[in-house]
């Protein structure tokens, strides 16, 4: 059974990933998170948007996974952290990807 899942970002990608996990994966999203200082707004497509630095504490990593949905513009740093960070804490780091798209059969798909 899938676990709760949790998206790190509160912008146009933490948007389309919503959308495919929630009518594609069938993931039930309970919350938004992303770093304090750049949080506009308390909620997200109607869900919680919760500081990183305290999402350990609502939302426990054995019951929820996540997914770092940050952008494309030399982010793949920050990208690499936020999922580091969100690992050390013991989160299980998931993939969101349409039943629909053709993977072939040489392709590996990490956590």
């Amino acid at each position: 059974m899938k676990k709760d899942l949790i998206i790190f970002g509160n912008g146009k990608i933490a948007d389309i990933v919503y959308y495919y996990a929630k009518n594609e994966c069938h993931y039930n999203v309970v919350a938004f998170t992303t770093d304090k200082e750049y949080i506009k707004e308390g909620l997200f497509n109607g869900l919680p948007v919760t500081p990183f630095e305290e999402i350990e504490s609502l939302y426990k990593p054995e019951d929820h996974d996540m997914f770092v949905a940050i952008g494309y513009q030399d982010l793949n740093r920050l990208r690499e952290r936020k999922y580091n960070e969100a690992k050390a804490m013991g989160y299980e780091l998931v993939n969101v990807i349409s039943p629909n798209v053709y993977l072939p059969g040489n392709v590996k798909i990490g956590d």
